[in-house]
């Protein structure tokens, strides 16, 4: 017998086990990587505290590169926010960052592509 049946788990389980852990693994990598390249710790991108900045702008960085991971309500709670309207706003923010200052657009350019989102 195999251990999934041993404990009482079908393969079935196992492969949504299996991507969760993925998609956990993606989120968490976008999150330490947007930190590295604004210079900010991950933890207070995800704990809500107010910052500078770079704080800001790695937050709405991060909200922009989940879109598609995991739902917009759960970005803006992952991200330590009330509203569900956070993720919106910061997707405009973004846009328009991108516009006004060269340094965030690439910063954000190479996050785009060191995760395969469509920019």
């Amino acid at each position: 017998m195999s251990k999934a049946r041993l404990f009482g788990i079908g393969r079935r389980e196992m492969k949504m086990n299996k991507q969760i852990t993925k998609d956990r693994l993606v989120i968490q990598r976008i999150i330490e990587r947007t930190a590295e390249v604004f210079k900010v710790d991950p933890k207070h991108i995800v704990m809500g505290k107010r910052g500078g900045n770079d704080l800001m702008f790695a937050r709405h960085t991060c909200a922009y590169l989940l879109n598609g991971k995991i739902d917009r309500e759960s970005i803006a709670a992952l991200l330590g926010r009330k509203s569900r309207a956070y993720y919106y706003d910061a997707i405009r923010k973004v846009r328009e960052n991108c516009r006004r200052d060269h340094d965030f657009h690439m910063k954000v350019l190479k996050l785009t592509e060191a995760f395969g989102v469509r920019y």
